[in-house]
């Protein structure tokens, strides 16, 4: 029974019809047989990134790696969760609420644990906040980005324009100790 409903999930899926498939889909995602359930998920997770339904997709692969006993596909799945976080964070930015994206990357960019993605989400955080008028906060969170990540190509620009945003904006004690640094 549970073969049949995941290919009856899996044709509703192709042919679009989304909530068809989700019905068949998710009460197999806690199959007892692994295949079933793995395949399941697989296309459960699918349809959520299709959906764009980010916070559902981050909680399901939260769920469905704790499920999991293979190391590989726990590694998978638990990449999905932040992955997901961003591209959830960038659909603020592209509906005007820049500001709060910004304060959202910075959150995300001090509790991830992927280096590559934090630091992404960092200078997300930094360009945004210069562009909407918080440039003391774009400023400052440059000198700490450059304190985490000082392997940073142009990390010199980048204390400069710290500098000279401190400068600018009066605060000549930052803006010395920046240019020390540098």
């Amino acid at each position: 029974v549970a073969q049949m409903q995941l290919k009856l999930g899996f044709l509703a899926y192709e042919d679009g019809r989304i909530p068809r498939a989700e019905s068949f889909l998710v009460p197999l995602t806690k199959n007892t047989k692994k295949e079933i359930a793995t395949r399941a998920q697989d296309l459960h997770l699918d349809i959520l990134n299709l959906k764009k339904d980010y916070v559902t997709l981050q909680s399901a692969a939260a769920d469905y790696a704790q499920q999991e006993s293979d190391p590989a596909r726990t590694k998978h799945l638990r990449k999905i969760e932040p992955e997901s976080n961003m591209t959830r964070i960038s659909l603020l930015v592209e509906t005007g609420l820049k500001v709060q994206a910004a304060e959202e990357y910075l959150k995300f960019a001090t509790t991830t644990d992927d280096t590559e993605l934090a630091s992404k989400a960092m200078t997300n955080s930094i360009s945004l906040f210069y562009k909407n008028g918080r440039a003391f906060d774009a400023a400052d969170l440059s000198v700490r980005f450059v304190a985490k990540y000082p392997q940073t190509e142009g990390r010199e620009g980048i204390f400069e324009t710290a500098a000279k945003t401190y400068a600018d904006l009066g605060f000549f004690v930052p803006a010395a100790k920046t240019l020390e640094t540098l």
